[in-house]
């Protein structure tokens, strides 16, 4: 004979485990259900967020500037968590004559995730060329740990290596493009 229980209502438990093995069943089209950030396995993402915008920035410095409309906040569920930020920039380096070089950083909470050590990341060499103009779409993927459940912005600068001959550096020209972030918090 076997004895099969029915019970509802709440069991209150610190623990699960299996009885024999280590394996926990449950049946087909049942489910585990709780609240956002309830049941976390390590590895599995706990939220997503995307940000997409199509202003145009236009930087013509060889020192950092926000990305117009990149800042988003963001505020984790869990401390322990990691943060997986990836951007996706429409983009165009222009100079009348010469190379044209920029670069674009991800800025999480005030601080520079991916700072490389020169602002030539991106670009073309065309030595005694009359005019550049590169169209193009850079993206970058970049990880941080959340460290605490308080709300952070985050955003992306950019630069051009050189500003002589027009250097320039664009994002979303004219509008007609969309750049975005997404952020994806990933339980540890």
């Amino acid at each position: 004979n076997t004895w099969r229980s029915r019970m509802t209502g709440q069991i209150n438990v610190n623990k699960l485990a299996a009885r024999s093995g280590n394996t926990i069943t449950i049946n087909s089209g049942d489910k585990i259900s709780g609240d956002a950030g309830s049941i976390i396995a390590p590895g599995s993402a706990i939220q997503i967020v995307h940000h997409k915008w199509n202003d145009l920035t236009t930087s013509t410095s060889t020192s950092y500037a926000d990305v117009t409309s990149s800042s988003l906040t963001f505020t984790p569920k869990l401390a322990s968590s990691k943060l997986l930020i990836q951007t996706s920039c429409a983009t165009s380096i222009n100079r009348a004559a010469g190379a044209a070089y920029g670069n674009i950083v991800v800025v999480h909470d005030g601080s520079t995730v991916d700072n490389p050590s020169d602002n030539y990341e991106s670009g073309i060499s065309a030595t005694g060329a009359t005019a550049i103009n590169l169209y193009h779409r850079i993206h970058k993927s970049v990880s941080v740990d959340a460290g605490n459940t308080n709300s952070r912005v985050i955003k992306l600068q950019l630069r051009v290596y050189d500003t002589a001959n027009g250097g320039q550096i664009r994002v979303n020209v004219n509008s007609l493009f969309y750049s975005s972030i997404d952020v994806t918090e990933i339980a540890q």
